[in-house]
C-alpha cells in the first residue's frame, strides 16, 4: 500500500528512507542469550524512517536482533523498495536493492 505517491503539483515524489539501528542494553545475568561481548547482553533495533515533503515523516519498518548482528545483515530485510532513496549511516542506496 503507498501512502503517498503524487503531491497536489502532479509531479512524483521519491519518499526518502532513513536506516538505522539503536543498541538496547539488557542484564547479562538475565538474558545471556543476548551475550555480545565478554560482560555484555544487547538487542539491536533497525528502524526504517519515512522522510516525504513538508515535515512527514513515520516509522516504516522495525527488525530487532541480537546486538552482536552488523547493521548490514539487515540491509536485505530493510531496503525492499525500487522507488525510493534509502540512506544507511555511510551508504547512499538509490532505486536498487543491492548495494
Amino acid at each position: 500500500m503507498k501512502i503517498h505517491t503524487k503531491t497536489h503539483h502532479t509531479k512524483m515524489v521519491m519518499p526518502l528512507k532513513i536506516i538505522d539501528s539503536s543498541t538496547l542494553p539488557l542484564n547479562l545475568t538475565n538474558h545471556r542469550w543476548a551475550k555480545f561481548r565478554k560482560t555484555k547482553a544487547g538487542v539491536k533495533l533497525h528502524l526504517r524512517l519515512v522522510f516525504m515533503e513538508k515535515g512527514i515523516s513515520y516509522p516504516e519498518k522495525a527488525v530487532m536482533t541480537k546486538a552482536s548482528e552488523h547493521d548490514r545483515g539487515q540491509l536485505e530485510v530493510m531496503v525492499d523498495d525500487r522507488e525510493c532513496m534509502s540512506l544507511t549511516g555511510d551508504t547512499l542506496i538509490t532505486n536498487a536493492l543491492t548495494v
